[in-house]
């Protein structure tokens, strides 16, 4: 692996060498996000404002988009080469650690919470599962890569966050019970915080999702389908979607098959385009 290059995936499968930089995946995940979940922002600041109390619109927008685009920061560390299992608890650590920094609110337990917990869907990934199984325990420690700062930094600034990377990541190695010690004393149940948990985490899982598998040239397996009917993105004023388009493409008269791949492939092209960097 490159020591110059900050990676979100970087393994060799049946031969191929298939790689996605930790930028690539952050800014992607982030501009689908804007793109097709902007919306839970007005609602978590209506119901956060409503029944626990007064706060900034924009400090709910900074935290969540935070969460999305940096729900990977586990994988900055020296120790992350191919694989790195339980990288989404050291996420969601640091998360935490920017958000009391950035954009300090009530909400920074449940962003952290939906970091840690968007590997949700997958076998054996859950936050639950890990915990039985002492995931905790079993973890290198996390030690910054160096070529990874400035891509932090590049992604806070995205959303709108200047701050020095290196005053809130350590530059000596955070432990798994340093993480252990601080997951066991957050506390998840103040201000009815699990009720706008499942709003961050649902699209946070989505973006993600398809992100990755367009960057590391996946297919159109049956989670990329059913994750890519919940997509809705604006082009030039005309809203794009699965549906759309496929209902385009019927009204034109050709089969049912026929419009529901192309659909499918027509909307994974509007997608690459808006996260390419």
């Amino acid at each position: 692996m490159s020591e110059k290059i900050c990676w979100a995936f970087n393994k060799e499968e049946g031969g191929i060498k298939i790689t996605e930089t930790f930028k690539q995946h952050s800014l992607g995940t982030l501009r689908l996000f804007r793109a097709s979940f902007s919306y839970i922002i007005p609602i978590l600041h209506y119901r956060y404002s409503r029944y626990v109390g007064e706060i900034d619109e924009d400090t709910v927008r900074k935290g969540v988009e935070i969460g999305v685009a940096l729900h990977d920061i586990g994988k900055t560390s020296k120790n992350y080469t191919e694989s790195y299992t339980g990288h989404e608890l050291y996420s969601g650590y640091l998360i935490y650690r920017i958000l009391e920094e950035c954009c300090d609110s009530g909400l920074k337990a449940i962003v952290s919470l939906a970091a840690m917990s968007h590997h949700q869907a997958m076998v054996n990934r859950t936050l639950k599962e890990h915990i039985a199984k002492g995931v905790f325990t079993k973890l290198p420690n996390y030690e910054i890569r160096e070529e990874c700062i400035s891509d932090i930094s590049d992604i806070l600034k995205e959303v709108g966050v200047n701050i020095d990377v290196k005053d809130i990541i350590p530059n000596y190695p955070i432990t798994p019970d340093t993480v252990y010690e601080w997951f066991i004393n957050l506390d998840l149940e103040a201000n009815n915080n699990l009720n706008f948990y499942t709003i961050i985490v649902g699209p946070l899982m989505i973006v993600d999702t398809i992100v990755a598998n367009i960057n590391r040239g996946g297919g159109t397996s049956h989670i990329i389908e059913n994750s890519l009917r919940w997509i809705e993105i604006n082009k030039n004023g005309v809203k794009v979607s699965y549906q759309k388009l496929y209902s385009d493409c019927i009204k034109r008269g050709i089969n049912e098959n026929t419009c529901k791949e192309k659909a499918l492939n027509d909307l994974i092209g509007e997608i690459r385009n808006l996260i390419k960097i």
